[in-house]
């Protein structure tokens, strides 16, 4: 799916930018999110996929809470 004026930059460090102007994306997790999502094009990616790749076989108590929100 396609959004008018975002673009995303994933070779490198990643960076977002809407209609030309740089987007704050944030820390660690996020960034990490967006990144797993935009490998994932129009495909849903489950909250235990996305613990999983942010925390490995360990993750902290109230990961999966964490991100949903």
């Amino acid at each position: 799916m396609e959004t008018p004026g975002l673009e995303l930059r994933v070779l490198g460090p990643l960076e977002a930018a809407v209609h030309g102007r740089p987007v704050a994306l944030g820390g660690p997790q996020p960034r990490g999110v967006l990144a797993l999502l935009a490998a994932a094009p129009g495909r849903t990616v489950g909250v235990w996929v996305l613990v999983d790749e942010l925390w490995g076989a360990r993750p902290p108590e109230g990961a999966h809470r964490t991100v949903r929100t």
